[in-house]
C-alpha cells in the first residue's frame, strides 16, 4: 500500500481547456448545465443556427467577440444560476484569471487522476540514471556512440520495453477538487502566464499505485539486437528487484541534482518584477531537507522543467556542456540558422506558480511525496 501528497501544485493535462466564462461568482460550472439554466430565457438564440456553429467554430481559448456574445447567452443570470450546481469552488482573484481560459487536468468520471504512465516514466526515467551515473560499461556506451542516436534509441526501447514489464503503475485517483492556479514560465525577458486547473496542495491519495511482476524472463529468446542491451537491462532490473530498498537514494541523488539547476535559474535569472525568489528558494531548499531525511518526493507534470525530465545531467557537468548541442539539447545548434536555442548545463526558464490573490510568482510546481 502506497500513499502520496501533493505539496506543490500539480497539472496532468488532457490537451483540453474551458472558456473563462464558465467561472460564475467564484464557481465553476459546466457548460450543458448552464445552457439548460437559460434555455427557457433564450431558447431561440441558443437553437439559431448561427449561434449553433458560432459555438461549433469558435475555440475555447479564442478572445474577442465571438466568445463574448457566446458568454451573454449562456451564463445565467442570479435566479438561473439558483438552479443548477457548481462543479468546485474557485479561489484565485489573480486579476488574469478574467482574461484567459482554463487548462483542464486529466479526469475520469469528473475525478481527477494522475496517470499510472506518468509515475512509471519517472521510475523509469530515475533508475536509468542511476545505471548510466554508476555504470562505467554503460556510460561509455554513450559516450562513444553520441553520432549514432538510432542506436541509442534502439537500445533504450530495448531495454524499456523489457523493464516496463516488471511492474505495472495504476492510475492514482484523488477525491480532491481542482484549484485554478496561474502558472508561468519565467524567463530572463518575464513571464507567459497561463492557467491550469491543479491537483491542490496536500491532496493525498492511498492505494496499492505500483504492483510488482516478478516474472522471470528467457532472455536468450528475447532475441537482443545490440550487444549492450543485456547488461543494461540486467542493471535496470537489479534496481527494479530491489526497489524499496534502493529507489530512495536513487531518487535523492536524480532529484537533489535537478533541484540544483532549479537553483541556480531563480538566483540569476535577471527579472525580479512579480517575482519572489526568496519563497522559490526556501520551498526547493525544504525540498531538499527532506530529502535528505530520507523521504521519497517526485517531481512530475506538465509544468516541471527539462532538466527533470532527463537523464542527461547524470554525466559529470564537463561531458554534458561539450555534447549539449549534438546530444542532449531539447532544441537546436545555435549555429543552425534559425535554431532554437538552449544552453547548455542551465535552465532558461522555468514554470512558476503565483500565489490566488495577485500575480506574484513564488513556488516551483508538480512536487509530490510517495509514502510505502
Amino acid at each position: 500500500m502506497q500513499k502520496v501528497t501533493i505539496l506543490s501544485p500539480v497539472h496532468i493535462g488532457n490537451g483540453l481547456n474551458y472558456p473563462n466564462y464558465l467561472l460564475v461568482n467564484g464557481k465553476k460550472y459546466r457548460f450543458e448545465d448552464m445552457v439548460r439554466a437559460t434555455f427557457h430565457r433564450n431558447s431561440k438564440v441558443l437553437l439559431s443556427p448561427d449561434f449553433l456553429d458560432k459555438i461549433a467554430s469558435t475555440k475555447a481559448s479564442a478572445a474577442g467577440s465571438a466568445k463574448q456574445e457566446i458568454a451573454k447567452v449562456i451564463v445565467p443570470n442570479a435566479e438561473e444560476i439558483k438552479t443548477i450546481e457548481p462543479e468546485y469552488e474557485v479561489t484565485i482573484s489573480a486579476p488574469k484569471v478574467n482574461q484567459w481560459d482554463i487548462n483542464e487536468h486529466m479526469k475520469t468520471m469528473n475525478q481527477m487522476f494522475i496517470p499510472g504512465s506518468t509515475i512509471k516514466g519517472y521510475i523509469i526515467n530515475v533508475l536509468m540514471f542511476d545505471v548510466i551515473k554508476n555504470n562505467q560499461q554503460i556510460r561509455n556506451f554513450f559516450q562513444r556512440n553520441l553520432n549514432n542516436k538510432n542506436l541509442i534509441k534502439n537500445v533504450e526501447l530495448e531495454v524499456q520495453t523489457l523493464a516496463n514489464q516488471q511492474f505495472i503503475c495504476r492510475d492514482i485517483m484523488f477525491e480532491h477538487k481542482p484549484e485554478i492556479k496561474l502558472i508561468s514560465r519565467i524567463s530572463k525577458k518575464g513571464p507567459i502566464p497561463i492557467l491550469f486547473e491543479c491537483l491542490p496542495i496536500n491532496a493525498t491519495s492511498q492505494n496499492d499505485f505500483i504492483v510488482w511482476n516478478k516474472i522471470d524472463l528467457n532472455l536468450e529468446k528475447q532475441g537482443f539486437k545490440n550487444d549492450i542491451s543485456l547488461p543494461f537491462y540486467n542493471e535496470m532490473v537489479k534496481r527494479i528487484r530491489n526497489f524499496y530498498s534502493l529507489f530512495g537514494k536513487m531518487n535523492k541523488d536524480f532529484l537533489l541534482n535537478a533541484i540544483s539547476y532549479e537553483k541556480v535559474f531563480i538566483k540569476d535569472c535577471p527579472y525580479s518584477m512579480n517575482f519572489d525568489k526568496k519563497s522559490a528558494i526556501t520551498q526547493l531548499e525544504l525540498i531538499e531537507k527532506e530529502l535528505h531525511k530520507g523521504k521519497i518526493i517526485v517531481q512530475i507534470g506538465k509544468n516541471i522543467n527539462y532538466i527533470a525530465k532527463t537523464t542527461g545531467h547524470a554525466y559529470d557537468r564537463t561531458f554534458y556542456v561539450n555534447n549539449f548541442y549534438q546530444f542532449f539539447n531539447p532544441g537546436m545548434d545555435p549555429k543552425i540558422k534559425g535554431a532554437k536555442v538552449a544552453t547548455p548545463n542551465k535552465i532558461n526558464s522555468m514554470n512558476l506558480v503565483s500565489n490566488s490573490m495577485s500575480e506574484m510568482y513564488e513556488m516551483v510546481p508538480g512536487f509530490m511525496e510517495i509514502e510505502w
